[in-house]
């Protein structure tokens, strides 16, 4: 569904995730995406979810958390890795360690918010059935941009300078390695 360079990528990476573990057409149906349609924005992944009847209030572990900006509207997304009774946490691309939903941070970070945190909008929750369980290991390591440049180098031959600097040829390498698969 086009490029995504120079656009914000805190939805590809959360697609990405699943593509990496579960393939591209499996994802695809998981998270309710039209065929050519693979990285859908903010916007249009909370709208995927509600047409197909799988937008909630309360979060489980492996749904898709959707963030307002402070003026409205969708703003970000990343995947909830646990719940507490008080506390949902997750794992988002395109934060930082800043507390609050932090939209565009160049950085893939988990984050925690009260359960009643004004901000949040609502879980989509992917069609998982017996065989596509979400395997979150949990760690307390933060991911840097240069975990990601080595990444991309390793796994797609980016050939980037690891600098941990979100520059324009690290963007293009991540939606690259995004829609090859």
């Amino acid at each position: 569904n086009g490029p995504k360079n120079g656009y914000p990528w805190c939805a590809s990476f959360y697609c990405w995730l699943f593509v990496k573990s579960f393939g591209v057409e499996q994802a695809r149906k998981m998270l309710y995406l039209p065929v050519n349609s693979l990285a859908a924005g903010c916007d249009y992944a909370l709208g995927y979810y509600k047409k197909n009847g799988a937008f909630y209030s309360a979060p489980k572990a492996g749904d898709q958390i959707f963030f307002s900006s402070s003026r409205g509207g969708v703003a970000h997304t990343g995947l909830v890795e646990k719940v507490t009774a008080s506390t949902v946490y997750t794992i988002e691309g395109n934060t930082s360690t800043s507390a609050g939903v932090i939209a565009n941070g160049g950085g893939v970070c988990r984050k925690s918010y009260s359960i009643g945190y004004s901000r949040i909008i609502g879980y989509g929750r992917p069609k998982y059935d017996a065989e596509s369980t979400p395997v979150v290991q949990p760690s307390n390591r933060i991911m840097t941009v240069a975990d990601i440049q080595s990444w991309l180098n390793k796994d797609y031959a980016a050939g980037l300078v690891v600098d941990n600097d979100f520059g324009t040829l690290t963007k293009k390498a991540i939606v690259k390695a995004v829609q090859k698969n």
